[in-house]
């Protein structure tokens, strides 16, 4: 096989993805990681796909990785480059999605010298990255071959153990870059890691058991979660007891009969902390990030006598601020030994719940039939018309907030960049995640979020089932929704930001299919077309809407709520 003369470390570090599962790279171009690329390239089981933008490619990368759920390799060259990855590798920290940042470096004596393309890149990363990692500087004997490859080991196998993340391998690289032999080096170390999964003791089961089974009302919140196989079933089995009520959200993608799915829609209106008597005794908190603020400013207040917190990973996240005990392990691990020692109660929990429900959907579906043209109205008619079986991807400010209002299509998944929750990345997210997934793939994005990741287009690798709805309401929506920024006067020049490029010349620019609608009739005529599973390339559709007029009809909906 062809090889560098002096890159065999390159050559371990490909055939060792290759060897732990990894096969997709994410390349952007360079100099510096020049042998990087070709060492990726040329290595059996990877496919390599080209994407010009750091911050974007390190986004599409997350979207795969996000869908695959085993991680994905990104490689770009030396200096300001690596910077550019970190607004990604941020997300996937805190979304604990499994990437493999690979960074080109001058060697360790030229850093800081006035080498051209050359910063501190080693711990570039240091607070949000599983580990990093600096390979030694042209490894040519076998006593330094196996230390850079248990180095490549030990990256890998810490983006996928104790819990899923970014990892990051440093590798400075001399001149010639370009030098190519064709002498072989000796076998690539493989040393393999037995994955063990958190077992809780007997005692602890007991208590936790004892807590559960005395609590009358016991409320259960899901935050960002990918689909796991067999914890609907399991969440299902615990939301059959009537002292139980399930909350869920659109990112947590869990479905039953008797979930509680439109959080903000139900709570709205609460007047004291204790929310109509429907205050949990005991509250369990699982997965990530939660989006609805109105749930968490009513939780903050309500101080249930404990709250558990299960997820992977070894800290406390005290969202609620009562938090009583940390579970670090996956909630299906967690929730098929512990239902065994737990009994349904008797109780009218639940019913409390369904019978506010009932009631709100009434004043929702109300409200909806005579709702004006709006932000509100536009996510109605969508959601409406959605196939089954589609995958959602949700813009953060407003999109994530809408989509909690409403019912998702029968058997759809929803993603979101819930981790750090920033604007930058989202479409291209999305376009990683289509890529890896044949599923029709909507992405709801602000046009600011569109207009601030339009190089995500910039990208030969997307593919036809990839739909972008923009809703253009001229600005940052968010800060005419949330207490605060609406009054101020620097609201719309510095906060709100309200101008927005002509939408259409940057999809003519980059040869993607383009609707445009203003009103009802329109967006109702236009969707058909959009959806069409038969198009051969990925399409955005522009909803046109009033930010003032939308932020009041959504005030006045949730004002609705409350009557």
């Amino acid at each position: 096989m062809m090889t560098y003369r002096g890159k065999q470390s390159l050559i371990q570090l490909a055939e060792l993805l290759v060897l732990k599962g990894v096969n997709t790279a994410v390349l952007s171009p360079g100099s510096r990681n020049a042998p990087v690329i070709a060492a990726l390239n040329r290595q059996p089981g990877i496919k390599c796909l080209s994407i010009i933008d750091e911050r974007s490619a390190a986004f599409f990368a997350l979207g795969i990785a996000q869908q695959t759920r085993m991680p994905v390799a990104l490689s770009c060259t030396s200096g300001s480059a690596p910077l550019n990855y970190a607004p990604a590798i941020a997300e996937a920290y805190y979304q604990q999605v499994p990437l493999i940042v690979i960074t080109a470096d001058r060697p360790p004596d030229w850093i800081d010298q006035g080498d051209g393309q050359s910063i501190r890149q080693n711990n570039l990363y240091a607070n949000y990255i599983r580990k990093s990692y600096q390979l030694p500087p042209e490894p040519h004997n076998d006593t330094a071959l196996r230390f850079n490859a248990r180095l490549i080991n030990e990256a890998i196998d810490a983006s996928m153990h104790p819990v899923y993340g970014p990892v990051h391998i440093n590798i400075p690289l001399s001149e010639p870059l370009y030098d190519e032999g064709d002498e072989a080096g000796p076998p690539t170390p493989f040393m393999g890691q037995v994955k063990v999964k958190p077992h809780l003791e007997q005692t602890d089961i007991d208590e936790l058991a004892r807590i559960w089974n005395s609590s009358k009302s016991k409320l259960i919140i899901t935050g960002l979660l990918p689909p796991v196989a067999g914890l609907n079933k399991l969440m299902g089995q615990l939301a059959d007891d009537p002292t139980v009520v399930v909350f869920t959200e659109t990112t947590s993608n869990l479905h039953g009969p008797h979930f509680f799915p439109h959080i903000d829609q139900l709570i709205e209106g609460f007047s004291s902390p204790k929310g109509c008597g429907l205050a949990p005794e005991l509250l369990v908190t699982i997965g990530g990030h939660v989006v609805s603020r109105k749930v968490k400013a009513w939780l903050q207040q309500c101080h249930p006598k404990a709250h558990w917190h299960i997820a992977p990973g070894y800290h406390h996240m005290d969202t609620f601020r009562n938090l009583s005990l940390s579970i670090p392990m996956m909630a299906l691990d967690f929730f098929r030994e512990f239902i065994h020692f737990i009994h349904p109660a008797t109780g009218d929990y639940r019913i409390k719940w369904q019978e506010l429900a009932k009631a709100k959907y009434i004043k929702h579906a109300t409200y909806m039939q005579h709702c004006p043209w709006s932000d509100l109205k536009a996510y109605e008619l969508v959601l409406a018309i959605l196939p089954k079986n589609c995958m959602i991807q949700a813009g953060n400010s407003t999109p994530v907030r809408y989509l909690q209002l409403f019912d998702m299509p029968e058997g759809s998944t929803c993603f979101g960049n819930r981790g750090v929750s920033g604007i930058d990345g989202v479409v291209s997210t999305a376009a990683g995640a289509a890529f890896s997934n044949p599923a029709l793939t909507v992405l709801f994005v602000g046009d600011l979020s569109f207009l601030y990741d339009s190089n995500a287009l910039w990208n030969r690798n997307l593919t036809p089932n990839l739909r972008i709805v923009v809703i253009n309401n001229n600005g940052g929506n968010i800060f005419r929704i949330i207490e605060g920024p609406s009054s101020m006067p620097e609201l719309e020049t510095f906060i709100e930001t309200p101008y927005v490029p002509d939408i259409r010349h940057i999809a003519n620019m980059f040869g993607i299919d383009f609707y445009s609608v203003s009103d009802e009739t329109g967006l109702k005529t236009c969707l058909p077309m959009f959806l069409d599973q038969g198009m051969k390339k990925s399409a955005i559709l522009e909803i046109k809407t009033s930010n003032k007029l939308s932020a009041e009809v959504l005030k006045r909906y949730f004002q609705s709520l409350q009557s």
